[in-house]
């Protein structure tokens, strides 16, 4: 195995001995007994909506490993809006591999300034070292069509 550095410059050849267990920015990396490389980390696998406005329910699923053991049900969760115009989020934390929530922005009747966005973060921690996944779901322009359509009623 070739180690290169975090400048993506070649540092070391390995012999790669099982156990070998290393660093690759916040991911933890370990080879088992029958020779695959098992991480520690934790990976948002799913979003259950890629268009949403303010009244629909949106669940994220993750996954966590520490070595070759599944350590998804440890996931904490947390989730924010990213502006004045997203505001919070129903269910702002929670455990667990499924993490659903509701966006809770402020009520608008003259028309927001951009699209309802959030920032939903996956953590776990594994011998003391803390990996994190994070995304970020924001509406597209229909779904900003359909948050003032939902935002303004009787005016449409």
């Amino acid at each position: 195995m070739l180690l290169f550095g975090e400048d993506g410059t070649f540092k070391k050849k390995l012999d790669d001995p099982i156990g070998l267990e290393f660093t690759i920015g916040s991911i933890g990396i370990l080879k088992n007994e029958g020779g695959d490389y098992k991480t520690n980390n934790v990976e948002i696998i799913n979003v259950s909506k890629d268009s949403f406005i303010s009244t629909e329910n949106i669940t994220v699923t993750g996954e966590a490993s520490q070595g070759t053991t599944d350590i998804s049900d440890q996931i904490t969760w947390t989730c924010s809006g990213d502006n004045i115009d997203s505001g919070t989020c129903n269910s702002s934390s929670g455990t667990g591999t499924i993490f659903s929530f509701s966006p809770n922005p402020p009520a608008d009747t003259d028309g927001r300034t951009g699209p309802l966005s959030y920032s939903v973060m996956a953590s776990v921690t594994v011998d003391g070292t803390d990996y994190e996944d994070t995304i970020t779901i924001t509406q597209d322009n229909l779904d900003e069509l359909r948050q003032e359509y939902e935002d303004i009623p009787g005016l449409y």
